[in-house]
C-alpha cells in the first residue's frame, strides 16, 4: 500500500514528540513555536495536540486534536487518519472524558478493521478495554482485552501480546479472580523480560504486586509496586507513575490501612491535578473519601466526595451525589452527638438534641432508601442501569431458554456532534420508551452504557428473540425522533444470543450477543444478527 510509509512516518512522529516532551518539558513550554505553528496544517495541529497532551494540558490538547482529526477526514486515504484518531483517544482518556474516549477508541478500531489493519485494530481494542478498567468496570475490561489478545496472537508480536496479557491480568484481578490473574502474569512475564521494554517490566511488577496483596502478602505486594514506581520515575512516565500511586492507595483502602492510604492518595491527587489527569483525579477522590471515612474523619470524607462530584459526568454524578447526601447526614449526626455530650447537664436541651438526632437518622434512612433506588436506575432514561441488570442476569445464570439482546444506536456520535448533547439525551430517553413498549411482560430492558441497551428475554427461543429484535429495529426506524425542535432519524443494530438448553453461563451469552452485535455493525449496521450455538452469526436486515 502506497500510504503505508506515510502512515508509519506519522506514527513515528507522534512517538518522537511524546519522547521529546517527556525528556525536556520545560524547554518545550518556553518555546511557543513548539506548541503549534501559526497557520498550521491539519497534521501540524495533531502534533501540536500531542505536545499539549504530553505537557499535561489535556483540555487544550483535545481541542487541537479533534480539529485536526476533522480536517484530516477530508484526505482521500482514510488509513492516514489512524495515528491522529489514536492520539485523540489518548487525550480523552487522560482527560477522564469516558464517553468520548470510548467512542474515539471504538471509531479507531472500526476504521482499522475496515482497512484490514489487524495490529492496529487489536491495539485500539486493547486500549478500549483498558479505559473500562480505569473506571472499575472489569466485565468490559476483560471482554475487550480478550478480543485484543486473540487478534494479537494472530499478529504474533511478543511485546503487544505481553501487554495484553498484563491488562487481562489486571481485569481478572479487579474481578477477584486472583489465580487466573496470576496465570496471565506468569504467561506474559517471560515475554516482557525477553524484550528491551522497561515500561513492560514496570507494568508486570505492579500486576504481581496486586496479586500478592490479594493473596495476603501485603508487604511483598507493596514492595513490588515500589519497584514499578522506581522504573517509571527513571523513564519519566508521569501518567503511569501517577496511576500506580492511585492503585496502591486503592489497595490500602481495600485492606483497611486507611492512614497510609490517605497519605498515598493525597500525593497522587496533587500529581493528577498538576497534569490534568482527570480520570485519575476522580478515582483518587473517590477512594480518598473512603479512607477519610475509615479514619473517622467525616468532614474530610465529605470534602473529598464533593470534589469527586465535580469531576464526574451526569450519570456518575448522580451516584456520587447520593453518597454525598449520606455523608452529610453522617456529619450532621456526629455534630449533634458532640453537642449533646457538651450539653448533657441540661436535660431539656439534651432532650431537644436527641429529638433532632432521631429526626436526622430517620431522614438518613429515607435517603438511604432513595439511594438504593437510584443505585438501580439509569438517571437519564429511568431504565434499570447496568449494575442492577447484571445482578438480575446473575440470578438467571444457566436458566433454560434464556435469550439476550444487545442494542446499539447506529452513528449516534453524529447526533451529538450535529445537534448537541441535549438533543442526544432527549433522543435516548424517547428510544428507551419505544424499546419498553415493544417488550412482553416477562422481558426487561436496561441501559448498558452510552447508547447501548440490553434486553433480557426469559423463556424465549432464538426464533422468537429474533422476531422481537426485528420489531425493536422497526419501531426505532419507522418514525423520526422529535427533540429540541429537530427531527432525527435513527437505526439500531441488534446482536442476539439464545440458549435453549440452559448450559451456558450468562457471561458466555453476553459475549455471544456482543460478538453478534459486532458482526451487525461491520455488516453495515441497521440489522439484527443472531449468534447460533453451533455456527456463524446470521443477520436479518
Amino acid at each position: 500500500m502506497e500510504s503505508a510509509p506515510k502512515r508509519a512516518e506519522r506514527e513515528l512522529a507522534v512517538a518522537l514528540v511524546r519522547a521529546i516532551v517527556s525528556t525536556a518539558p520545560d524547554r518545550v513550554r518556553d518555546d511557543p513555536a513548539l506548541l503549534g505553528p501559526t497557520g498550521a496544517t491539519a497534521w501540524e495541529e495533531v502534533l501540536a495536540g500531542v505536545v499539549w497532551d504530553a505537557l499535561g494540558a489535556t483540555t487544550e490538547a483535545a481541542v487541537l486534536l479533534e480539529r485536526g482529526v476533522n480536517h484530516l477526514a477530508a484526505e482521500p486515504d482514510p488509513s492516514l487518519d489512524l495515528p491522529a484518531r489514536s492520539a485523540l483517544a489518548v487525550a480523552y482518556t487522560h482527560l477522564g472524558d469516558v464517553a468520548r474516549a470510548a467512542r474515539a477508541w471504538h471509531d479507531a478500531a472500526d476504521l482499522a478493521h475496515h482497512l484490514g489493519e489487524l495490529r492496529q485494530e487489536a491495539t485500539f481494542t486493547a486500549n478500549l478495554g483498558f479505559l473500562y478498567g480505569e473506571h472499575d468496570e472489569p466485565g468490559p475490561y476483560e471482554r475487550y482485552t480478550r478480543r485484543a489478545l486473540e487478534l494479537l496472537r494472530e499478529v504474533g508480536e511478543p511485546r503487544l501480546i505481553a501487554h495484553a496479557l498484563c491488562n487481562l491480568g489486571g481485569a481478572l484481578q479487579r474481578a477477584g479472580r486472583t489465580a487466573e490473574a496470576r496465570s496471565c502474569y506468569e504467561e506474559g512475564l517471560p515475554l516482557a523480560l525477553a524484550l528491551d521494554w522497561p515500561n513492560g517490566h514496570a507494568l508486570y511488577h505492579a500486576g504481581f504486586g496486586g496479586v500478592l496483596i490479594q493473596e495476603g502478602r501485603v508487604d511483598d505486594g507493596l514492595a513490588s509496586y515500589e519497584e514499578s514506581l522506581r522504573i517509571l520515575t527513571r523513564l519519566g512516565d508521569v501518567w503511569q507513575h501517577t496511576r500506580h500511586q492511585f492503585i496502591i492507595g486503592r489497595h490500602l483502602v481495600e485492606i483497611g490501612r486507611f492512614d497510609a492510604a490517605a497519605d498515598r492518595l493525597e500525593a497522587c491527587l496533587a500529581a493528577a491535578r498538576a497534569r490534568a489527569f482527570g480520570s485519575i483525579e476522580a478515582n483518587c477522590l473517590q477512594y480518598l473519601a473512603q479512607a477519610r471515612e475509615g479514619m473517622g474523619d467525616a468532614a474530610g470524607a465529605l470534602q473529598a466526595l464533593w470534589a469527586h462530584l465535580g469531576t464526574r459526568g451526569t450519570e456518575a454524578a448522580a451516584h456520587v451525589a447520593d453518597r454525598v447526601r449520606v455523608a452529610e447526614l453522617r456529619l450532621e449526626a456526629e455534630t449533634m452527638r458532640r453537642e449533646a455530650a457538651r450539653e448533657r447537664v441540661r436535660s431539656t436541651e439534651l432532650q431537644r438534641l436527641n429529638e433532632e438526632l432521631a429526626a436526622a437518622l430517620a431522614q438518613r434512612e429515607l435517603l438511604q432508601g432513595q439511594l438504593e433506588a437510584l443505585a438501580r436506575t439509569d438517571v437519564l432514561t429511568g431504565l434499570p442501569n447496568r449494575r442492577h441488570q447484571q445482578a438480575v442476569l446473575d440470578g438467571l445464570d444457566r436458566a433454560p431458554a434464556l435469550a439476550l439482546a444487545l442494542v446499539d444506536v447506529d452513528h449516534f456520535k453524529t447526533v451529538n456532534d450535529r445537534f448537541g448533547h441535549a438533543v442526544g439525551d432527549a433522543v435516548l430517553v424517547e428510544l428507551a420508551s419505544r424499546l419498553q413498549r415493544c417488550l412482553r411482560g416477562s422481558d426487561s430492558v436496561a441501559r448498558w452504557g452510552g447508547e447501548e441497551f440490553c434486553v433480557t428475554m426469559p423463556n424465549t427461543p432464538a426464533m422468537h428473540a429474533q422476531s422481537l429484535g426485528e420489531r425493536l429495529a422497526r419501531v426505532v426506524a419507522e418514525a423520526p425522533f422529535a427533540a429540541g425542535g429537530v427531527s432525527v432519524n435513527l437505526t439500531i443494530s441488534v446482536g442476539i444470543a439464545a440458549d435453549p438448553t440452559g448450559e451456558l453461563q450468562v457471561a458466555s451469552l453476553l459475549q455471544l450477543a456482543d460478538q453478534a452485535l459486532y458482526s451487525a455493525k461491520h455488516a453495515g449496521r441497521a440489522r439484527v444478527v443472531v449468534a447460533p450455538m453451533d455456527g456463524a452469526p446470521t443477520a436479518a436486515d
